[in-house]
């Protein structure tokens, strides 16, 4: 990490995070012991990745082997793993 106190960190991309957050999942999964574990996704998604029409690599890995994704937006289309905040925290409040 630079020194300068004014430097702001690397940004990721959504295809980063989504790639890392894929390769956890799989190691969760390896494990008898964290095999139960749900990986839920939040994104702000401020390129419209997710919630746009079109498929692509990132949302194909996503919806298709994250247990949830969450974006922080309104009015999109919500799909049964693709849902706003409002629906995280409601689903959240189910599970205490």
């Amino acid at each position: 990490m630079p020194n300068n106190p004014n430097s702001t960190l690397p940004k990721i991309t959504l295809r980063e995070q989504i790639d890392q957050t894929g390769f956890w999942k799989l190691r969760l999964e390896e494990d008898y012991n964290t095999k139960h574990i749900k990986v839920l996704f939040v994104t702000l998604d401020e390129d419209h990745t997710l919630v746009s029409e079109r498929t692509n690599r990132s949302k194909a890995i996503a919806l298709s082997e994250f247990d949830s994704v969450y974006v922080l937006q309104e009015n999109i289309v919500q799909q049964p793993n693709l849902a706003t905040l409002d629906r995280m925290v409601q689903e959240l409040r189910k599970c205490l």
